[in-house]
């Protein structure tokens, strides 16, 4: 009896414990399995984070050029896989070209000196686009139909655009822009609708209806070619065409009637945007607003002595009190001598542009981040509240002049700008520094990006890099 007493004893000793090694067992699994969950979950908004986050839109198929590029090794498939822009409500909102301008702007087969102008350039700044969240990307409408063009009978929207480009350019510029544009010139087609896109962009981020979208941050990015800051009032120029970027800037400051900034970053002098606005300050009209042109160069401007004499002596004179007509009575009297190119500048920092020459290397970070934060101080100070910003990635480590701004740079400058709350739009002009690219791997999911990855979908060289960090700044 006693025996069995004592055995029944240690078998429920043993199946207690037993019992508690199980439970143990149990809960250590159920541990690692929430561990494991937890990690995984870590690693999808990771992924998520660092490329497209949810939500995933549909997958619509879209239209794509064919062909190659001699300057650089673009391999183009036939079809295209792309995330399309959410319409949905964001803090955030980034509006862009549509679609279909994008790829009318691709069909214009560009050149130039060693045939840098290429239409790779605008398939890796529209990958930048893509890598972005798509709830904060939205398309602005093509407002370019070209379901009418007949040279008697011009479509409606001809009489507005043409209102518009008269205010940058001459009667005769604008009579060339209609003749190529009814002829189906490719490389006017492709201007125009640079032109229309940076229109609408800006229309959008000025709007009263979309400022304060959702009490968040609203920007535009017109990522459009062929460029436009080097044609002048009544001359086109190599690589450029329409001056995009000053037709928006004149219509905003012609119909708000209020000064408007133009930040000109691109590698070489915007002479172009610099004489129009000129032009334009010299004979608007009571109730329209002035231009002033900030401008950051390396290249084919202003020689750096002569442009610091002339502002160190406005500066001197301008502490003097004096006004505007005795202050220019002054410089004039100073620089008696000046020769024609140098009155141009004397006549740009009396309209109180602001002019930043660099040695092309030491256009660096730095520099970039220097004059971008004046120019914001002097924009404000003149009651600017919209900048339309002539973004030139050839100020790029890697481009052909031989800047050394790399993508850190461009991100910094962004930052400053945005952090202005000035109503921004940017819009593409020079840089050509794309380097390899696969045309036809576009990014189209929620996957991690390797570097490999990166440099398929954006080049290898520091052109997409650039300009999608200027683009994330915009989308935070």
């Amino acid at each position: 009896m006693s025996f069995s007493v004592h055995c029944s004893a240690a078998l429920l000793c043993c199946s207690s414990a037993l019992l508690c090694f199980l439970l143990s067992l149990l809960k250590a699994f159920s541990t690692l399995q929430s561990s494991a969950w937890v990690s995984v979950q870590k690693r999808i908004v990771a992924a998520q984070t660092k490329t497209i986050p949810q939500p995933v839109q549909k997958l619509q198929r879209l239209p794509f050029c064919r062909g190659s590029w001699s300057q650089e090794r673009v391999h183009v498939k036939k079809k295209r896989f792309c995330l399309m822009a959410s319409s949905a409500d964001a803090a955030t909102t980034l509006f862009v070209v549509s679609e279909l301008a994008h790829n009318r702007m691709l069909a214009w087969p560009g050149g130039g000196a060693a045939n840098m102008e290429v239409p790779a350039r605008l398939v890796s700044a529209r990958n930048a686009i893509h890598m972005l969240p798509p709830a904060v990307v939205r398309e602005v409408d093509d407002v370019l139909n070209l379901s009418s063009r007949e040279q008697d009978d011009p479509p409606p929207w001809w009489s507005t655009l043409e209102t518009d480009l008269s205010r940058a350019h001459t009667h005769g510029f604008v009579e060339d822009v209609r003749t190529q544009f009814f002829a189906e010139d490719p490389e006017m087609m492709a201007s125009l609708t640079a032109v229309t896109s940076v229109l609408a962009i800006s229309d959008q981020v000025v709007s009263p209806s979309t400022l304060g979208h959702a009490g968040g941050f609203t920007s535009g990015l017109a990522l459009v070619r062929p460029a436009g800051h080097h044609s002048t009032p009544d001359r086109r120029a190599p690589l450029c065409v329409i001056n995009s970027v000053m037709v928006a800037a004149l219509r905003e400051a012609h119909s708000k009637g209020k000064v408007v900034g133009v930040l000109d970053v691109d590698v070489h002098f915007a002479t172009g945007s610099q004489k129009i606005a000129l032009r334009w300050n010299e004979q608007q009209e009571a109730g329209e607003g002035r231009v002033i042109v900030a401008d950051v160069y390396g290249a084919m401007g202003p020689p750096a002595r002569f442009v610091e004499k002339v502002q160190l002596y406005y500066a001197e004179v301008q502490r003097q009190g004096l006004d505007a007509a005795s202050l220019r009575a002054e410089m004039d009297a100073e620089f008696a001598s000046a020769k024609p190119h140098e009155r141009e500048v004397i006549d740009m920092i009396c309209d109180s542009h602001l002019l930043f020459p660099y040695g092309v290397e030491e256009l660096n970070d730095d520099a970039l981040l220097e004059a971008t934060t004046h120019s914001v101080e002097h924009f404000v100070k003149h009651g600017v509240e919209t900048i339309f910003i002539s973004l030139g990635l050839d100020a790029a480590a890697g481009d052909r002049e031989g800047a050394q701004v790399h993508p850190e740079g461009f991100k910094k400058m962004a930052q400053v700008l945005r952090k202005s709350g000035l109503k921004l739009i940017f819009a593409l002009e020079g840089g050509y520094h794309v380097g390899d690219l696969d045309g036809g791997d576009i990014k189209s999911s929620g996957e991690g990006v390797e570097e490999l990855d990166v440099n398929r979908f954006l080049g290898t060289g520091n052109f997409g890099r650039c300009l999608h960090a200027v683009a994330s700044i915009l989308a935070e």
